[in-house]
């Protein structure tokens, strides 16, 4: 990946920090990566919501397709790390446009989380 494309990933990067919605009580960080041309890599979004309970988090995922294409999504374990069973809607990935909207994991049932 040459100089511009690793500039432009960095400010993706930051961008994206501050497209996500967030709760007056969460803090959402996304850790910087570089990554080499067609190299396959995972974006751990993190969510603590400072010491506040949570039952769920939602989010849409703003991109550049002409640089990345999203493969798939997954559930971290912040809301089912006490055992609660969640749902968890892995969002419409739509690579042409660059944007995955409808992205959401929620605990099923009376329980919340205080990482």
């Amino acid at each position: 990946m040459d100089k511009n494309h690793i500039n432009k990933l960095w400010i993706f990067l930051l961008a994206f920090t501050f497209i996500i919605p967030l709760t007056s009580a969460a803090y959402v960080t996304v850790p910087n990566k570089v990554v080499n041309q067609s190299q396959v890599f995972n974006i751990n979004i993190s969510i603590d919501p400072l010491g506040n309970p949570i039952s769920g988090a939602q989010l849409d995922f703003a991109f550049n397709p002409s640089m990345f294409k999203v493969n798939s999504i997954s559930e971290g374990n912040l809301l089912n790390q006490n055992g609660a069973t969640t749902f968890i809607s892995k969002g419409i990935i739509n690579n042409t446009t660059g944007n995955v909207k409808n992205i959401f994991n929620v605990i099923l049932g009376n329980k919340s989380v205080s990482p």
